[in-house]
C-alpha cells in the first residue's frame, strides 16, 4: 500500500497505525525536520514594551487598536466574537517601540455549558502573560462592571502593569468617573489607574499610549537601597509595627533593612527581627504606602519578609504581596 502512495510523487510515504501506535515515531521525525527554525526575535521587540487591550466583547477594543495603529488593521463589527485571533501589531510612538496585542471577541461562540465570559478570561490571560502592560477596555455607558475587575484581576495575577480605560467616554452622559475610581481601587489590590478615551474621537487616546509606556517603565525599574531605607523610616515613624502577644514573645515587630531583589514586576525584601510578627495587615500597610511613594500604582508589587539570624543575618524568606 505504501508503494502505491510512493507513486503518487509526494515523497516517501510514512506508514502508521493510529490504532497500534506503529509508526508514529518516524511521522514525529519527519515533521521536526521540516518544521523551519524559529526566527530570531527582533532586538527592537525585545525592548519593545508589550501592551494587551483586553476585556469583555464589544466594548470597542479593536476600535481603540485601530486608533494606536492609525490605520484599520483589526475589523470592527457590533457582534461579538468578529476578531477571530489575537494579533499584534508594532508601533512606534514618542520614539518607543510598542507591540499592540489585540484580543478583541471571542474565537467561537459558547457551547453549552461554555460562557461567553469563560472566553473571554481565557483570552485575555493569555494575551496578559505575553504582555507587560495591559490595559483593561471598558464600555463607559455600563461603566465599571463584575467582569471588568475580573479581567483586571488576571492582568495583574499574570504579573502585568494594568489601567482601566473607559471607552466611548463621548456617549457616558451621567458617569461618576470618581465613583467608578473609587470602586476599581476598593475591589483591585494594586489600585490601578482609571482613564477615559474615546476610540470614535480619538479623545486621549495617546494620553493611554503614555500611561502604557510609563507603567512599563516602572514595572521594569529598580529602586535605589536608600530611597527603600528612607522609605522604610517613614512608613514605621507614621505607624508603628504590631507588637507581639504572649504566643509571639511579647516583642514588637521590627522592620530593619530594605532593597530591591528584582524587576518586571518589581520585588523587595524587608529584613524583619521575627516573620511570625508580620500580620497581613501590617504588609497590606507597607505595599500600599510603597506604591503611593514610588508610583506603582497598577503595577504588580513583590514584597518578601526575610528573617534575619542573630548570627549570619539571613533567613528565609515569605511572600507577602503578589
Amino acid at each position: 500500500l505504501a508503494a502505491e502512495f510512493h507513486s503518487l510523487g509526494l515523497g516517501e510515504p510514512i506508514a502508521v497505525s493510529a490504532a497500534q501506535g506503529l509508526g508514529t515515531g518516524d511521522l514525529l521525525d519527519r515533521i521536526v525536520e521540516l518544521v523551519p527554525d524559529a526566527p530570531e526575535r527582533d532586538a527592537d521587540d525585545a525592548d519593545a514594551v508589550r501592551l494587551a487591550i483586553i476585556g469583555r466583547p464589544n466594548v470597542g477594543k479593536s476600535s481603540l487598536v485601530n486608533r494606536f495603529a492609525g490605520a484599520d488593521r483589526v475589523i470592527v463589527s457590533p457582534v461579538a466574537g468578529t476578531t477571530r485571533d489575537a494579533i499584534d501589531l508594532a508601533i512606534e510612538f514618542e520614539g518607543r517601540r510598542l507591540i499592540l496585542v489585540d484580543t478583541a471577541g471571542l474565537r467561537r461562540q459558547a457551547k453549552v455549558g461554555e460562557s461567553i465570559e469563560y472566553y473571554t478570561s481565557l483570552r485575555s490571560r493569555r494575551a496578559a502573560e505575553r504582555a507587560d502592560v495591559a490595559l483593561v477596555v471598558c464600555d463607559a455607558i455600563e461603566g465599571i462592571t463584575a467582569q471588568d475587575l475580573r479581567v483586571a484581576e488576571l492582568a495583574m495575577r499574570s504579573g502585568c502593569a494594568t489601567a482601566l480605560v473607559l471607552n466611548k467616554w463621548d456617549l457616558a452622559d451621567g458617569i461618576d468617573l470618581e465613583h467608578e475610581r473609587a470602586r476599581a481601587h476598593q475591589k483591585l489590590r494594586l489600585r490601578p489607574r482609571v482613564l477615559t478615551a474615546s476610540a470614535k474621537t480619538g479623545r486621549n487616546v495617546q494620553r493611554l499610549l503614555v500611561e502604557a509606556i510609563a507603567l512599563a517603565d516602572r514595572r521594569a525599574g529598580r529602586i535605589p537601597t536608600p530611597q527603600l531605607n528612607r522609605f522604610l523610616s517613614d512608613v514605621v515613624a507614621i505607624r508603628q509595627p504590631p507588637a507581639g502577644g504572649p504566643s509571639r514573645g511579647g516583642h514588637r515587630l521590627r522592620l530593619l533593612f530594605m532593597t530591591q531583589t528584582s524587576e518586571r514586576p518589581p520585588r523587595f525584601s524587608i529584613q524583619v527581627n521575627s516573620r511570625a510578627r508580620v500580620t497581613r495587615d501590617y504588609a497590606y500597610y507597607v505595599e500600599n504606602r510603597l506604591r503611593e511613594r514610588f508610583r506603582l500604582e497598577g503595577v504588580p508589587v513583590i514584597i518578601d519578609f526575610v528573617e534575619r539570624s542573630e548570627r549570619r543575618g539571613r533567613g528565609r524568606g515569605r511572600r507577602a504581596a503578589a
